[in-house]
Order: C-alpha cells, then sequence, then structure tokens
C-alpha cells in the first residue's frame, strides 16, 4: 500500500482540456440555392408526371374519352364520369354551406363559453363575408378532387395599404389640429374659408389618410401550380411544398422585389414547357402573343416554396419560406416560418401518401365499357333504318346509289341490280347491360336514385 500511495503521489496530474465550442458555419448561398433547386426540379418533374394522368381524367370528365378510332362508326359517348360528379357535388356542397355558420369553435369548460362565441363569429365574418367568392373557391377545389384526384386550397395573410382622401369645411383651428394629429394621416391642406361672427378663421381641410388592411385570402390553386416532393406522406411532413405561378412584373415589384433583378428572367421560363396540364386548360394562349406585351406586364416564374433545410447548419432542420424567380430557381427571398399554407382534399384518401383515388378512377372502367356497347347499339340501329346497298357493277348510276336523299330516283338498266342487304336491329339485346353496370356503379360512388330522392 505504501508504494501504491507514493506511486499516486509522483504521477503527473492530468489536466482536462477546455472544450471549445466552435459556432458552426452557416450554409453558403450558393449551396443553398443548389439545394434549394435540385428539390423544386425533382418535384416539377413530379407534377409533370402527375398531370398527364389528370389531363386523361379532365378527357373522361368531358366527356372527350373513349375516343371513337374506327371512322364511320358512331362516336356516341356516356358522361358516366360527369354524372356521378355532379350528382356528389351538390351534397358535398350542402354539407359546408347548408348551415348559417361554415365554421363553429367548441368550449372546453364554461368560463370558454363567451371566447368560443367571439372566435366562431370572427372566423366566419373573414370568411363569408371578406371572401366574397369562397363559395366558389370551394366548389373548385371539391371538383379538382372528384376529377383528378387532389384538390389543393392555399390561404395566407395579406397586407394592403388604402388611401382615402377626406373634405372637411367650415372647422376652426383647433378642430382642424385634433384631425390631422391622427396616426394615419399622410397628408394635410387647409385653406381659409371665412370667418365667424366672433373673427374666428375658418378653414376647409382636405386629409390623406393611408390605411394598412390585413386580410386572409383563400385560393384554390391549379393542380399543376401545386408542387410537392414524390416521396412525401403528408404536406407536413414533406421536404418541400410549393407554388408556382407565372406573376407580372408589377405584381413582383410591388411586393418589394428589385425591378432590375426580375428584368433579367422576364419571358425566358419554361417551367411549364413540359406540363401538359398547363397547355390543356390554356390551349388557345398558352404561347400567343407573348413577345408583344406591355414591359410591366411580362410574365417571370415565381415559385414561393416551403422547404426543411439546415441553413444554419445546427444539426436541426428548420421550416423556410423560400421565394425563388426564373427557371433557375435563384433565390430572392429566404424567412423562417410555423406553417405550410396548402391544404388538400382527396375523395379516396390512400395510406400513407399525400394523395388518393379520384371519381374518374373508380368510374373510368364504366363509362368505356357503357361507350362501347352504346356505340354497338346506334350503329345497329343505324344500319337497320339506313341499310347497306347491293349494287350490280355497271348496271346501276351509283351517283344516284350514294345520294341518301328520301324519295330520290337510282337510275338502273336492270330493275334487279339494286336490293338491300337487310339488317335486323339488335341493339335491344345489350340494352339491359346498361342497368347491371348502373349497379356496379352505385356501391362504388354511393350514389343512387334512392340517396337523389328519386323514384326507384
Amino acid at each position: 500500500m505504501p508504494e501504491y500511495s507514493q506511486e499516486l503521489e509522483e504521477s503527473p496530474e492530468i489536466e482536462e482540456e477546455e472544450e471549445i465550442e466552435e459556432s458552426p458555419d452557416e450554409m453558403d448561398e450558393e449551396e443553398f440555392e443548389g439545394y434549394v433547386a435540385r428539390m423544386l426540379e425533382d418535384s416539377i418533374q413530379y407534377c409533370d408526371e402527375l398531370s398527364t394522368d389528370r389531363v386523361t381524367a379532365s378527357k373522361y370528365y368531358s366527356g372527350h374519352l373513349p375516343e371513337q378510332e374506327d371512322e364511320g362508326r358512331s362516336g356516341a359517348t356516356s358522361y358516366d364520369t360527369r354524372d356521378t360528379i355532379n350528382a356528389i357535388l351538390p351534397s358535398l356542397m350542402r354539407v359546408f354551406f347548408g348551415a348559417n355558420k361554415i365554421m363553429q369553435f367548441t368550449p372546453k369548460g364554461p368560463e370558454d363559453v363567451p371566447m368560443a362565441e367571439q372566435a366562431s363569429d370572427f372566423v366566419n365574418h373573414l370568411i363569408l363575408e371578406k371572401q366574397p367568392d369562397f363559395f366558389k373557391t370551394m366548389m373548385s377545389v371539391f371538383k379538382d378532387a372528384l376529377i383528378r384526384r387532389v384538390g389543393v386550397l392555399k390561404f395566407w395573410h395579406e397586407e394592403t395599404e388604402k388611401v382615402t382622401s377626406s373634405r372637411f369645411s367650415g372647422l376652426d383651428e383647433q378642430q382642424a389640429q385634433i384631425l390631422a394629429g391622427d396616426d394615419d394621416v399622410e397628408s394635410v391642406e387647409m385653406e381659409e374659408s371665412g370667418q365667424t361672427t366672433e373673427g374666428i378663421p375658418l378653414f376647409n381641410v382636405t386629409l390623406t389618410r393611408r390605411v394598412k388592411e390585413g386580410n386572409i385570402k383563400i385560393e384554390a390553386l391549379p393542380p399543376e401550380e401545386f408542387l410537392i416532393s414524390r416521396t412525401a406522406k403528408s404536406i407536413e411532413t414533406a421536404d418541400i411544398v410549393a407554388h408556382r405561378s407565372y406573376k407580372t412584373i408589377s405584381d413582383l415589384v410591388s411586393l418589394g422585389y428589385d425591378r432590375d433583378e426580375i428584368e433579367e428572367h422576364a419571358g425566358t421560363d419554361e417551367s411549364f414547357s413540359n406540363n401538359e396540364e398547363f397547355y390543356n386548360r390554356h390551349a388557345d394562349n398558352a404561347t400567343r402573343h407573348q413577345g408583344n406585351m406591355e414591359p410591366a406586364s411580362r410574365r417571370v416564374l415565381y415559385c414561393e416554396a416551403f422547404c426543411r433545410v439546415d441553413k444554419n447548419q445546427d444539426s436541426y432542420s428548420e421550416l423556410l419560406r423560400v421565394c425563388t424567380i426564373g427557371n433557375a430557381h435563384n433565390v430572392v427571398n429566404v424567412m423562417p416560418c410555423d406553417q405550410i399554407p396548402f391544404v388538400c382534399l382527396t375523395p379516396d384518401p390512400t395510406p400513407h401518401s399525400w394523395d388518393g383515388a379520384s371519381i374518374t378512377d373508380i368510374v373510368a372502367d364504366i363509362q368505356r365499357i357503357k361507350s362501347a356497347i352504346l356505340r354497338n347499339v346506334m350503329d345497329s340501329l343505324v344500319m337497320s333504318v339506313s341499310p347497306r346497298m347491293l349494287v350490280t357493277e355497271g348496271q346501276v348510276n351509283m351517283k344516284d346509289v350514294l345520294n341518301t336523299e328520301v324519295g330520290a330516283i337510282i337510275r338502273t338498266k336492270n330493275p334487279a341490280a339494286v336490293s338491300q342487304l337487310s339488317m335486323p336491329f339488335v341493339g335491344q339485346v345489350a340494352l339491359p347491360i346498361f342497368g347491371m353496370l348502373d349497379e356496379i356503379k352505385a356501391p362504388r360512388t354511393g350514389i343512387t336514385k334512392v340517396s337523389q330522392g328519386l323514384d326507384v
């Protein structure tokens, strides 16, 4: 033990090194811009892939599918997709707009009753009175969801400035000073208008006020303008969610961006060049008159993206609102935020995915089958009413035979040279299949004659 103690006493003291905390280096602008651009490009490619299916769904709704490829045959189309969606939409709108209040807060206790009533009145006032097109907006979202799988709603708080001028006459100097002392008064113009009986001078006063107002804005986004990462399970957990759109130079300058920087990217963007849905929606004016526009009205691609990036390199990804312009996605604004202002609605959600199935997906096959049967029935009817002709070549005037005018004369050299090829109508055999297909469609969609209040 003494030897061991002596060894301990003679052992050198271990000096503890002081830990020096180094502040992490923030991601440089070029690296950050490249990271955001890669996420945007991947989400744009994903959106363009989805657009192909959405265009097909839109054609089923409009009755342009299935196409008739056989020339001379009936092109009749069954409108099952349109009929089903138009049957669902009124009931869906009634759920949200059937009551006097669209939204109502529920108190947790008796002490919360006044606050819940006040919050309900305030929110319904913002939606119903401050959003005059809210009914149309929600109908657009529901219709997008029913036809194209997903309806996208965007909401944000928008601050605007309103300038008003007011004129007052017959004020004395003290009254004019009280009016001019308001915080929102920008300019005051006074001109003497006379005097009172006591000799006090009177003035006409013109006040210019600049009032700032903040309003909640709600918009139904076209599906091709909404971007999301392809691996997203929900909007809240997606790596990136963005809204891409074309804005004019004037719009961007009013948002506070530098005009010179914006003009560099005006008219050079091709973000929608591969999007079939955009050109299908704007078939008449997608590329027309682009170089002939007034300078301030030239369009610029503007992306408002919400992504999770560890920009300050502290090992935690923060939610950032990143605004970019141009096809190269040049970052013009970055700011932290606490929510993603998008809502997605889908009729049949798919587990572990941000989207789902639409009514078109579950009715399209029935529309194809019914269209094929309907076309064959119409062909059989036409052939029975206007049968084909048997003609002896060289014995008949072919121009007369091809003339389908009622009562027209056919000139022949031999009465037996022309005869009808009798084709009986057989379409009645296929008519019961329409009822069978309607019975198959009813449990798929939940739309029956009983649910619509119609006689069975």
